[in-house]
This record gives structure tokens, sequence and C-alpha cells, in this order.
């Protein structure tokens, strides 16, 4: 799944977001609106390494990001 992320500046940026289990696409969906972009909104978009630190420990059990992985 592709994921495009667009500033009120007009600044788009592309990622990308998949599932690990079958038909998991919804579970990934509901994840990134409910979770990810309210921890994205407001943010300074130049800031990558700040916001993914902040969204991989947000979501840092067992020892590793369960939502996130490493670019």
């Amino acid at each position: 799944m592709v994921v495009q992320v667009t500033t009120d500046e007009g600044i788009t940026g592309i990622g990308e977001s998949y599932a690990s289990f079958p038909n998991g696409a919804p579970t990934v969906v509901k994840a990134i609106e409910t979770m990810i972009k309210p921890m994205a909104v407001g943010k300074d978009p130049m800031a990558i390494a700040a916001l993914w630190d902040e969204m991989f420990y947000a979501f840092y059990f067992s020892g590793r990001g369960e939502l996130l992985s490493p670019p």
C-alpha cells in the first residue's frame, strides 16, 4: 500500500505501508488514520528524524517497533 502525505504548504511525500498478515490492509489503514496521522499533523515535515523517532518509539513493544520498521 502506498501512503501519500501532503502538507498545508503543498509539499507531498510518499511512503510504503504493508501488513504482514493476510487481509491486513484495513488494519493498517485504521492504524495510520487513528495513530500515526495525529502524531504528524501540525509537525514540521522536514524534521524527518524527529518524526520517525516519535512514531517508532510510540509503538516500541517487546524491544522493537511493532507498527513501524526502519526506512
